[in-house]
């Protein structure tokens, strides 16, 4: 199992930056801070859905620069 540490991610629990990694588990892929131990598993299965897709976004508002976060993909090759 190959864990990759996230650069500039910071911890939920903690809030310490730098502190987490990610791998692959039974086909999830598990984001684990080295520091405190706390995980989020993300699933890619078909019925996969997150709080996010439910909720509507603020019409009025559009977010800064500074303040967007941007999600990416890092795959086993």
């Amino acid at each position: 199992m190959t864990k990759r540490f996230i650069a500039g991610a910071s911890c939920p629990a903690c809030q310490k930056m730098d502190t987490i990694v990610m791998y692959l588990e039974q086909g999830s892929k598990v984001f684990e801070c080295v520091e405190c131990g706390h995980k989020e598993l993300l699933s890619d299965g078909p019925n996969q859905s997150s709080e996010a897709s439910k909720t509507k976004p603020a019409a009025t508002k559009t977010p800064d620069k500074d303040t967007m976060i941007q999600w990416i993909s890092i795959d086993e090759q």
